[in-house]
């Protein structure tokens, strides 16, 4: 039986001892008595009452524990008391034992008294009524701290959240004499009480998402329903006839590890069944149709306008925040830096320090075949020396290094590009072929078949998309042929120019966004094979940036060839390549890429240099798993290196030509084919019908060249024709002082012309040396010059065979 107030206070005056003292507190599940008191006051409460006291969090599940216990006594301050939490905690407990409940104000400051104010306390407060509820409990505790509490603004909220939660019948009495308290009205005070009592309907329904007033439920497998205004006990309207939910919130990553989008990665089910899986960016979300674009008629909209697609959206995107996972996802191949450690990406993860690794990839279809198989373990060295072996040293050896220095470009990001200059069936598009698959097998099929990321069909935009796409690689652009018309030949050109200078200079096409802020730059970042049946470049500084690599019928081994395609089908290639790779991270590259000058061959050294470095780096690698000695190693570079000297002095810059020489052969052409006779006359007695274009001192091995006639001639031969395209005049000149075609110019007037007399004309002239003017290979060649008067050139060039 429940002890009542009156029995329990006769018992306190016939008992000389105290209630507290009479309490003890057991370690048992259900203990006789026991005294709960808030945490944060439990160990002061223990102090003044020299009792145990348990901390309590005044749980549903800790009163399922103590339903049992005889006597409980209950330390709390208003605050907690009049929570619904602790009314709900309380109720329970009333059905089967004795509660008394004390709010004091912790923590107790007076030491001398508070023992005996504490008991005086519990001797005071009524014990809860018998056979209780919740809206008794709540009743009764909340009825002696309604004036304090309303004091502040805080308790105010806590008692309108109260009074939400006790019934109807008990409320109106209450609700009355909160607005007593507060000097408002009861209608007022009802009004909060119903907007707090709706808010705690729906708290209680997980599945119900509060959007602008709406409730929205989500009903996983049948549909969106939408209970309109939030009022609850509203009939459900069906907003959508399908199910969704984000399951993942994808951010993609550029080359640079810099976040450029977020996508999510929406499922879903239909009325016929699962709807597949979809991306769909944040800003679709807000347009009416992306369910239609995504899944067309398999997720109906029965109701189609905005505040639909704000439903949809809000639903959505509240649930992932919840639920959905946060996934980085990269969109480029080759090295990047995640965690502050190198990383190199292809399609099936990242190949790092730690071995490999698990990396969401997001690819354009072209490089999906970039995957590198469980790294070699041996066969290396065959692997290297049989790519060596498909063609002449000047055509494998810079093959071969080229591939490993794509992958160096961890160590050094600056490269040039490749040409595979040959006619049909010269094996060149088969040799890029085998070129891509050291990057995965897929690239090519059967023998001969290459698959490079590259074609000439696509636009240059796209090609510049993709080489930032293609990092740390070989990038492929296969069969530059010979087009029928010239406008097709002229695209031809401008594409392989735009990507060849965009790879030369590492730099991409610039663009603004919508606020006129710059967007992310994506240069190229592999290294660039072009193949074609003619050398397609007419820019002169262009050319000098391709190692072009000429090849003929009976340059290649197609049995060589073929053995090593059968490498690349198996893997063999791509798996030795992802050990170089672990190698490199390992070790780091050995040494730096030096220039090697190749005499008579202007602008081949850095090129060459990189590419003996990286035939260093591969001997290395080979020395380093063992499959080469140190004597081996070295014979192996060296052949390489003399492969890559030979290729340079007969195919990178033979076409270039330095812009001075270009206007100086432009204007030996003019002479000899007598275009410089289309100029006009001196005009003086016995001067000869065509134009003088320069005079030649042969004792002195000096030319003197008339300089508005050079120009004239010059731009005459191009008009009809010619496709040289002449930069400025004071570029013009600009080149030949620097080639060493001017000397002597007047520095006093900061010229490059000497004033002199020519058939009785005033006329500037340059000064050149002869065997340069007159296009010798070197001064050391010049014939015997016997001539002591000058002879005026004219019409024709006499030149030395």
């Amino acid at each position: 039986m429940r002890k009542t107030h009156s029995a329990e206070s006769t018992a306190a005056s016939t008992d000389n001892t105290s209630l507290v003292d009479r309490l003890s507190v057991s370690v048992d599940p259900a203990p006789a008595s026991i005294i709960l008191c808030q945490a944060s006051a439990a160990a002061r409460v223990q102090q003044l009452l020299s009792v145990d006291v348990r901390p309590a969090m005044f749980s549903e599940f800790e009163a399922a524990n103590l339903v049992k216990t005889r006597e409980i006594t209950i330390l709390v301050d208003a605050n907690v008391a009049c929570s619904p939490d602790f009314c709900r905690f309380a109720a329970v407990l009333t059905v089967a034992s004795a509660v008394k409940v004390v709010a004091f104000q912790t923590p107790l400051l007076d030491d001398s008294t508070g023992r005996f104010e504490i008991e005086d306390a519990i001797r005071k407060t009524p014990v809860l009524p018998g056979k209780s509820d919740f809206s008794s409990v709540a009743r009764a505790i909340l009825t002696p701290n309604m004036a304090s509490l309303a004091a502040q603004a805080e308790g105010r909220d806590q008692i309108i959240d109260l009074l939400a939660e006790v019934d109807a019948m008990i409320a109106p009495g209450l609700e009355k004499a909160l607005a007593a308290a507060l000097g408002s009205t009861a209608a007022a005070v009802k009004s909060k009480v119903a907007a707090a009592r709706r808010q705690h309907h729906f708290e209680r329904q997980a599945d119900l998402i509060d959007v602008g007033g709406a409730m929205v439920r989500i009903r996983k497998g049948e549909c969106f329903e939408v209970v309109s205004h939030g009022v609850y006990g509203e009939v459900a309207k069906t907003i959508a006839g399908f199910s969704a939910e984000i399951s993942e919130q994808l951010t993609f990553f550029n080359a640079a590890g810099k976040p450029v989008s977020v996508k999510y990665l929406i499922t879903g089910e239909g009325p016929v069944g699962p709807l597949h899986e979809i991306q769909v960016s944040p800003a679709e979300l807000f347009e009416l149709d992306w369910t239609r674009k995504s899944w067309g008629t398999e997720a109906p909209l029965p109701v189609r306008n905005t505040t639909t697609a704000e439903f949809l959206r809000v639903a959505l995107e509240h649930e992932a925040r919840k639920n959905a996972t946060k996934t980085a996802v990269y969109t480029t191949v080759g090295w990047h830096t995640i965690d502050g450690e190198p990383v190199y990406l292809h399609s099936g993860g990242g190949i790092s320090a730690a071995g490999d690794i698990s990396v969401r990839m997001q690819l354009p279809d072209r490089l999906q075949a970039v995957n590198f198989p469980p790294a070699a373990t041996s066969g290396r060295r065959k692997v290297v020396e049989a790519m060596l072996a498909i063609a002449k040293a000047r055509i494998a050896a810079p093959i071969l290094a080229a591939v490993f220095r794509a992958v160096l470009m961890l160590a050094d990001d600056q490269v040039d590009s490749l040409y595979l200059l040959g006619s049909p069936g010269s094996g060149k598009s088969s040799i890029l072929g085998t070129m891509m698959q050291w990057f995965g097998s897929k690239f090519a099929s059967g023998h001969g078949n290459a698959k490079p990321p590259g074609s000439f069909e696509a636009t240059a935009n796209a090609l510049r998309t993709l080489a930032n796409a293609a990092g740390s690689m070989i990038f492929g652009v296969d069969d530059a042929a010979p087009q029928d018309n010239v406008k097709a030949r002229d695209i031809l050109i401008d594409k392989i120019e735009t990507v060849g200078r965009s790879h030369a200079n590492k730099s991409s096409r610039s663009r603004l966004t919508r606020d006129s802020t710059l967007q992310e730059d994506a240069p190229p970042r592999g290294l660039l094979v072009v193949t074609g049946e003619e050398f397609f470049v007419r820019t002169p500084s262009l050319k000098a940036r391709f190692f072009r690599i000429e090849i003929g019928r009976d340059d290649v081994d197609f049995a060589a060839l073929t053995a090593v395609q059968d490498f690349g089908n198996d893997g063999h290639l791509a798996a030795a390549m992802a050990d170089f790779i672990r190698w490199l991270i390992e070790k780091g590259a050995d040494g730096e890429a030096q220039r090697i000058e190749v005499p008579n061959v202007p602008r081949a050294g850095q090129m060459v240099g990189t590419l003996v470095w990286a035939a260093n780096n591969i001997g290395k690698w080979l020395l380093d798993r063992g499959e080469f000695s140190d004597q081996e190693a070295k014979d192996f570079v060296a052949k390489v290196r003399s492969g890559i000297v030979d290729a340079a002095r007969r195919s990178y810059c033979d076409d270039y030509v330095a812009p001075g020489e270009a206007f100086m052969q432009q204007l030996r052409t003019a002479i000899s084919c007598g275009s410089a006779t289309k100029s006009h006359d001196w005009g003086s007695t016995g001067t000869p019908s065509c134009p003088l274009v320069a005079y030649i001192d042969s004792a002195n091995n000096v030319a003197y060249v008339i300089c508005n006639q050079a120009f004239l001639v010059v731009s005459s031969l191009n008009r009809n024709g010619g496709e040289y395209q002449q930069p400025t005049n004071a570029v013009v000149v600009k080149n030949l002082i620097k080639e060493g075609f001017i000397i002597n110019p007047s520095t006093s007037r900061g010229t490059a012309h000497l004033r002199r007399t020519i058939n009785g004309q005033m006329v500037n002239v340059w000064m050149m040396p002869l065997w340069k003017f007159k296009g010798y290979d070197s001064e050391k060649t010049l014939p015997d010059v016997v001539q002591a008067a000058p002879e005026p050139v004219q019409g024709s060039l006499p030149l030395a065979s």
